[in-house]
């Protein structure tokens, strides 16, 4: 007995001396990306994280694995505006999130009833259906029309390879219909019995004018119409961007924030296996998987074996008798991603799905997201996230972590009209006209066809 409680002991103080060890090592890396807080890491898992026993960690981890919050569709779905036509009277769910989701709620069951359908090319412009009283679903992105029904109906469409942008719901002969394009084709499904069930009076929303409304007001230009933009003076927040990842001023990263994305990736944030580049970039490699943090934010991860990758039952429990589904896959990439910090992913902005495909090359499915605040799109510079699954896991990553903030000033968008006498001396045909922020300034996006 005397032997065991000395070997036990030996144990602890080998155990001890290694974990001093490593913090030691911790404390001497701070140096090299501290913000000068003070603060060395914030998860209370980061401890057995730094001793190389990440399976410890996830039973310390404070609400970021295993979240029960549910993805309804219309969050994943998110569209940039809904707007209500009726006698001649439109109006927009545009510019508020909330009321965005809860209008789109209103029309989602009718959508998964038509997409689970048929799809025929139509001969016709897609601005003819909208001449009917109904309901337009602008996107505001395209989307592949097979992962609108598996998010819908959590089964594959009919659609092939179809492109959604831009759906519309209308009443007919007591029969309801629905139109879509993808920005350039037309496509209708077969129509069912009911109706909408939305009514102007359903959305406290926006007046707005259909774009082809401002025909005749350039003679060389053919406007098509199927777009509902706001009319009048629209005032917007500007937004304020910020890398939480990387102080430029001074010249190095968080070292709390670099813990805790390395953590998210199963990384020893305290490893001495690490490399940095002359462009600044850090390079870990541990246990067949590498990361890669840039000084822009941006965070790449590849995993060289499937099960080195993040495990989805960590975010939706364990897959079936039939393996995860697509709509599985897209639940638990946005789990994933909410799980991080919204000062460092997103702030005042939120990830909205913007595509979903198989990857020949990589055999598994990826997921890719956009930036949008209160469902106007935020342009920047390649991917705002893309996730890649293969065999139960997210094998790859590529992450921008940029945090949004409203600004105290406005912006104020002069009437439609006026943008577009700026194109007197324009030729051709205007598609599409929406609202986007750029560099943290929104500003109307004219599409041309030349």
């Amino acid at each position: 007995m005397k032997r065991i409680v000395e070997f036990i002991k030996t144990i602890l103080i080998i155990f001890l001396t290694a974990s001093m060890l490593v913090m030691t090592a911790r404390l001497m890396l701070s140096d090299i990306f501290s913000t000068g807080t003070g603060s060395v890491v914030k998860n209370e898992s980061s401890f057995f994280t730094g001793l190389g026993l990440p399976f410890l960690a996830k039973y310390f981890e404070k609400g970021t694995v295993g979240t029960q919050s549910e993805f309804s569709q219309s969050t994943l779905v998110y569209p940039s505006s809904v707007t209500v036509r009726e006698n001649g009277v439109q109006i927009s769910a545009f510019g508020d999130e909330e009321l965005i989701i809860s209008a789109y709620d209103a029309v989602s069951d009718t959508v998964a009833k038509f997409i689970t359908g048929a799809v025929n090319q139509s001969d016709g412009d897609f601005e003819v259906y909208t001449q009917n009283d109904g309901v337009l679903v602008d996107f505001g992105r395209r989307i592949p029309l097979d992962t609108l029904c598996r998010i819908s109906a959590n089964r594959a469409s009919k659609a092939g390879d179809a492109l959604v942008e831009r759906m519309y719901i209308y009443d007919a002969d007591g029969h309801l219909n629905c139109a879509f394009t993808d920005g350039e084709k037309t496509y209708t499904f077969d129509s069912v019995k009911g109706n909408t069930g939305v009514k102007v009076s359903d959305i406290g929303g926006v007046e707005t004018s259909d774009v082809s409304a401002l025909d005749g007001l350039l003679p060389d230009v053919k406007i098509r119409g199927g777009s509902a933009v706001p009319v009048g003076q629209i005032t917007l927040p500007l937004l304020e961007k910020s890398n939480k990842l990387y102080n430029a001023e001074a010249g190095n990263y968080s070292f709390a924030n670099l813990s805790a994305v390395l953590t998210k990736f199963g990384i020893n944030s305290g490893s001495l296996n690490n490399e940095i580049k002359e462009d600044g970039s850090v390079i870990y490699v541990e246990n067949l998987r590498s990361i890669m943090a840039q000084t822009d934010g941006r965070i790449t991860f590849a995993a060289y074996q499937d099960n080195g990758g993040i495990s989805l039952a960590n975010y939706i429990g364990q897959a079936g008798e039939k393996g995860y589904s697509v709509r599985d896959v897209i639940i638990a990439s946005q789990k994933f991603l909410s799980s991080f910090e919204k000062e460092l992913l997103g702030g005042e902005a939120s990830l909205r799905l913007k595509n979903a495909y198989y990857d020949s090359e990589q055999k598994g499915y990826v997921t890719e997201f956009e930036y949008c605040v209160n469902g106007i799109s935020i342009k920047n510079s390649g991917v705002s996230a893309r996730l890649t699954y293969r065999n139960g896991y997210f094998v790859a990553a590529d992450i921008l972590l940029e945090s949004y903030a409203y600004s105290q000033q406005v912006a104020q968008l002069e009437n439609l009209e006026n943008f577009i006498r700026l194109y007197a001396n324009r030729k051709g045909t205007l598609n599409k006209i929406t609202i986007a922020y750029e560099d943290g300034t929104p500003d109307y996006l004219f599409y041309w066809e030349d």
